[in-house]
């Protein structure tokens, strides 16, 4: 599954693009999930980030994450901006951490008491997908 992903500043009048509505879509940043917990964020032809989220049991979770760039040639170089990719990404995924270990409920299913809006729509096609091959629902 891939999403497009147009980031514009938020106006309060700009109403979201549905996603047959945006051009060019394949010029934009994009997300990849392949099932069942590899994801890719494309953010340039030269830069990308891979996460593959390994459990380890019931409620934990293992993720590794892997940055590819094709831009910088020179190998120390290289060395530096991926060393400063890892300590970055390493403060979002502790930003991310209190987010999730506060989450209730614990797991989320196809249909639940929420109120998703048009941005959530890669959660909403992540969990049919996963209903899908749960065997909960007939249909992608």
């Amino acid at each position: 599954m891939t999403f497009y992903v147009n980031n514009v500043v938020d106006d309060g009048k700009t109403k979201p693009l549905k996603p047959n509505e945006i051009k060019n879509y394949k010029k934009l940043f994009s997300l990849q999930l392949q099932m069942p917990n590899i994801w890719q964020n494309i953010i340039s032809k030269d830069i990308k980030i891979v996460a593959i989220f390994a459990p380890i049991d019931e409620d934990h979770t293992h993720i590794y994450l892997r940055f590819y760039l094709k831009f910088m040639k020179l190998p120390i170089l290289k060395q530096i901006v991926n060393g400063m990719s890892t300590f970055s990404n390493k403060y979002i995924l502790h930003q991310d951490r209190r987010v999730v270990l506060t989450q209730i409920p614990i797991k989320s299913e196809l249909t639940m008491n929420e109120n998703l809006i048009q941005g959530d729509t890669p959660i909403i096609e992540y969990r049919r997908r996963r209903a899908f091959l749960k065997g909960e629902i007939a249909k992608k």
